[in-house]
């Protein structure tokens, strides 16, 4: 899988009005599956030869519960395209490292009722984490599979891994990291522990949450549209306990005037399991073409099996029958018509709830009768009584609460914007919109420890694949501060995300209370050293002297006489960084690879177009040759072509120049200087060089990436697909300038790859086993080459000498 890291280019990208700030950003993929045939009716049969023809809707990814974060990790599950493809993929992106690692599902969407060549929107990916053990669960591909015949058992999607899969080094993050059911697809069809085989059959719409306790919960619907239930299980690290049904089917047995469904969710939010929903009754004669109202409930039990209450604190036992109990708001009387399915209520409804306690609710109401739509704002402070209700409000789709705010999070003029008011209030105002850079069409958020976390779709495209991104915000959430201000311990010196210079010395300054007897700074398991009174600084230990690792998160931990813990953390970042000494290019920004007045048509490598303010990402199939004599020459390969030469000096100078060569122009070149402040002064690349031998690279958009000149040497290294740390060195020579490259972790090199015949050549002979990329042996033999022109396109493992590489058939 193909990923292009950005981190150099974030600051073209945004425009902050606040203190909101985008912090990262990532491609998932270019390969993410899109249906990009037609709408096709629920009774269509047919394979359509043009196109990926659908139900519902035409994007997949991002959908459902599709991103979560834990720690420093983000978790992004999607289908990859095209159509004949479909697996189920796991992203994880560890925001330290800046590496991304996918792993393939043998799984692929079996599409609307087992025909996979018609797509199916409610059959999402959902992905959690139970931080009690740290492993990562998926649910996927279902709409009630029940009712399928053709899938006999396999109606139900789940697969989990072992412990501690979800915190593991990048490296490890692989495949057999997930528990197999002995059938190689490492996919179970039902939950251990809950034997409810009736029920499982017929759930639709996965999810996880957790809750205070560090539980995992899976949610889904089971049933159908007047006559559905949300239930819910709980993981504790251990084993499954399920199912707990909130609500009842078939409710007009038990009480209720007809029997009804649910579209809503439950969540877990300000330490309580919490439900919000609208109800779709099985009344044929009542003003509603679907939904009504907006209903209420919470659970002061943490496993939400008793202890259920309306909003007013009155008690109710579940499964509930008569949804009136949890009625809050009835929006379908705030428009005039009576007439019957005349009020349409189904698209902007959430809600969520802010640490203060404070409660919100959205929704859109349409009167079809009169033309007339109201957008509304159900809400209610901890100190009030009841709710007020305003439709001054200008409509959302989802809200998000951090801290004591509440967010509307959504895409205007197809770039990400924010809007916030205080909980309990209706004063939403704009806190951040991005100006420039990608446009999306759909996107995902997710919003964990103060960080937003967008799963984003990007606009436009052609056939059954798209691109996806994950982008990173910082909120600017404050601390709470505690109620003891003298057990309080902080950073005085540095803050959260704060960049110093690479290869720097750093002093850390703590703010310590009074009460507080002893303090550590810890980085990672190392205790850089314990403090028992003022001044509490720390600067002489080897981690704090020539910083040059991409981040570092250091941590205090104080403590008062009774041994009780007060922490803190922070990350500091060192960015790559570049220099520009060239005076014709007065505008250029550090941190920012720009080319004057270059446009690659939408493929090609990474960059910024200052005539066009915006930024491209790299895509295609690209060489990079070296020359023999003092030049780095990247030839790209497309519907145009350019060069870029770098002209290594020893003392620190290089010049870039860029030569664009089309069939419909003449060449163009410019040319400027990049400096490093210092001798092994490292830069951030955008693009991986992948060493396929005769003096070719591949670039595969895969890793963190770095050039770095070291004393009469220039470095390029990276992680090549995941597996091992390679590097390649420009060794330079005082007196000539020569170069000599050499591979620095194993000695069979392959080339071409990808490759489009399926024959990948051997540096030499060797003995090789090459695997499918679900794990299977296709080929084992000794030779020079490689030969897998008999087998499908697609990605396989090649192992040699116990070294893993990733070959790609095109």
């Amino acid at each position: 899988m193909r990923f292009i890291l950005l981190g150099f280019i974030m600051i073209t990208y945004t425009q902050a009005f606040a203190q909101v700030s985008l912090l990262d950003e990532v491609v998932i993929s270019n390969k993410t599956l899109f249906f990009d045939g037609v709408k096709v009716d629920l009774d269509h049969t047919a394979n359509s030869t043009t196109g990926y023809d659908y139900v519902y809707g035409n994007a997949l990814t991002p959908h459902g519960d599709c991103i979560k974060a834990y720690k420093e990790f983000v978790f992004t599950v999607w289908y990859r395209g095209g159509k004949s493809d479909r697996h189920v993929m796991l992203t994880r992106y560890n925001t330290l490292t800046k590496v991304a690692k996918t792993i393939e599902f043998p799984h692929q969407h079996t599409g609307y009722d087992g025909k996979w060549w018609i797509g199916e929107t409610h059959n999402t990916i959902a992905v959690g984490i139970c931080p009690k053990d740290e492993s990562v669960h998926l649910l996927y591909d279902m709409h009630r599979n029940g009712n399928v015949a053709s899938f006999g058992d396999d109606h139900f999607r789940y697969s989990y891994s072992v412990t501690g899969a979800a915190t593991v080094a990048d490296a490890d993050f692989e495949l057999n990291k997930f528990e197999d059911s002995g059938s190689g697809t490492y996919k179970f069809n039902y939950l251990p522990g809950v034997d409810d085989e009736n029920t499982t059959k017929l759930l639709t719409y996965p999810a996880f949450f957790t809750n205070g306790q560090g539980d995992l919960f899976m949610k889904m619907r089971f049933g159908y549209d007047k006559n559905g239930k949300f239930l819910f299980a709980k993981y504790d690290g251990n084993d499954w306990e399920g199912y707990t049904e909130f609500n009842r089917m078939g409710a007009s047995g038990f009480g209720s005037d007809y029997n009804w469904g649910l579209y809503g969710d439950l969540k877990f939010l300000n330490g309580k399991l919490r439900i919000g929903f609208q109800r779709r009754s099985d009344n044929r004669t009542d003003k509603y073409q679907y939904q009504n109202g907006f209903y209420y409930a919470y659970s002061d039990d943490p496993s939400g099996v008793s202890q259920w209450k309306d909003y007013t604190g009155e008690g109710f036992s579940i499964p509930l029958a008569i949804s009136d109990k949890t009625l809050i708001s009835e929006p379908g009387d705030l428009v005039e018509t009576t007439q019957k399915d005349m009020v349409h209520m189904v698209s902007g409804f959430d809600w969520t709830v802010t640490e203060n306690d404070d409660i919100h609710f959205i929704g859109k109401v349409k009167d079809n009768e009169n033309n007339v739509t109201k957008y509304v704002h159900t809400y209610k402070s901890v100190d009030d009584a009841e709710f007020t209700t305003t439709t001054d409000f200008g409509g959302a789709e989802a809200l998000y609460a951090a801290g004591s705010d509440v967010y509307i999070i959504s895409l205007k003029n197809s770039r990400v914007n924010i809007v916030k008011t205080e909980g309990g209030t209706s004063n939403f105002q704009q806190v951040y919109q991005s100006t420039s850079g990608p446009t999306f069409d759909k996107g995902v958020p997710y919003v964990y420890e103060g960080k937003l976390y967008y799963f984003l779709k990007e606009s436009g495209g052609s056939g059954d694949e798209r691109t996806t991104y994950l982008q990173i915000y910082d909120l600017d959430i404050p601390d709470p501060e505690p109620e003891n201000p003298n057990l309080q311990v902080s950073f005085e010196n540095i803050s959260n995300y704060q960049v110093i210079e690479k290869g720097s010395d750093l002093t850390v300054e703590a703010n310590v209370g009074s009460e507080l007897v002893e303090v550590s700074l810890w980085h990672g398991t190392t205790n850089l050293g314990t403090l028992t009174s003022a001044p509490y600084t720390w600067s002489d230990h080897a981690i704090l002297t020539n910083m040059r690792d991409a981040s570092y998160t250091f941590k205090l931990i104080a403590k008062d006489a009774s041994d009780t813990e007060f922490t803190k953390s922070v990350t500091i970042t060192t960015p790559n960084q570049w220099a520009y000494t060239d005076d014709e290019k007065p505008h250029s920004v550090p941190g920012v690879i720009q080319f004057e007045d270059y446009d690659y048509g939408g493929d090609g490598i990474a960059y910024y177009d200052r005539s066009e303010q915006s930024t491209r990402a790299y895509r295609g199939d690209d060489l990079v040759d070296l020359n023999t004599d003092k030049t780095l020459l990247i030839y790209i390969q497309g519907n145009e072509w350019v060069e870029y030469t770098i002209n290594v000096e020893t003392e620190g100078y290089y010049e870039v120049s860029v030569r664009q060569t089309s069939r419909r122009e003449p060449s163009i070149s410019s040319a400027f200087t990049i400096s490093f402040p210092d001798e092994n002064k490292t830069l951030l690349a955008d693009v991986e060089l992948d060493y396929t031998g005769s003096g070719l690279f591949t670039i595969q958009n895969l890793g963190n990436v770095f050039l770095e000149k070291g004393e009469h040497v220039l470095r390029f290294g990276f992680s090549s697909y995941g597996f091992d740390l390679d590097y390649f060195e420009l060794a330079l020579s005082e007196a000539t300038n020569t170069k000599d490259i050499h591979q620095q972790s194993t000695s069979v090199i392959v080339y071409p790859n990808p490759s489009k015949t399926g024959v990948f050549h051997l540096s030499e002979q060797a003995a090789y086993k090459v695997y499918s990329i679900g794990g299977s042996c296709v080929e084992s033999a000794t030779n020079n080459k490689v030969d897998l022109s008999g087998y499908p396109n697609g990605i396989y493992l090649l192992k040699i000498n116990g070294i893993i590489t990733k070959l790609i058939k095109r």
